[in-house]
């Protein structure tokens, strides 16, 4: 993947934004992934089924705004390394379940959380927070069941 030097940036979408303000780590894609991956999202129901993905997004998507809420209160109280490892997880779960761009910015937020400035990583956090709407706006819907709706 190539990335981003930061005296040569150009960002699209959501990082564009978020590097204006604040000075972006060399580790941001330039062109980040798509907000949904269907098909990795389709080889989780192939492995798993079908319920027990969308339970599983469903989770993800409750628990993802939690923690993004819970990662600004650790980074106002300076706790880098659970900062690292939240994000760390945000990037697991959010490429399991096919959300790219949003494993993409947490990636890069896990790589520099316990270097860069309070003001940088608020910039970034900004970024997944933007990141994460964008997933929840592009979240498959589970399937009607028109039996269940016959009876």
């Amino acid at each position: 993947m190539r990335v981003v030097r930061r005296r040569d940036i150009h960002i699209i979408g959501g990082l564009r934004r978020a590097a204006a303000r604040v000075s972006v780590p060399s580790i941001l894609p330039i062109s980040p992934p798509a907000d949904f991956d269907r098909a990795v999202f389709d080889r989780l129901i192939t492995d798993i089924g079908s319920d027990t993905a969308f339970e599983a997004l469903a989770l993800f998507l409750t628990e993802t705004g939690q923690q993004l809420r819970r990662m600004d209160e650790m980074l106002a109280a300076g706790d880098r390394p659970r900062l690292k490892r939240d994000a760390h997880s945000l990037k697991s779960a959010a490429a399991t379940l096919g959300f790219a761009g949003l494993s993409a910015a947490a990636k890069a937020f896990e790589a520099v959380a316990e270097s860069l400035a309070a003001s940088e990583l608020r910039g970034l956090l900004s970024v997944l927070n933007r990141r994460f709407s964008d997933a929840s706006r592009a979240a498959p819907q589970p399937p009607h069941d028109n039996d269940a709706a016959r009876s």
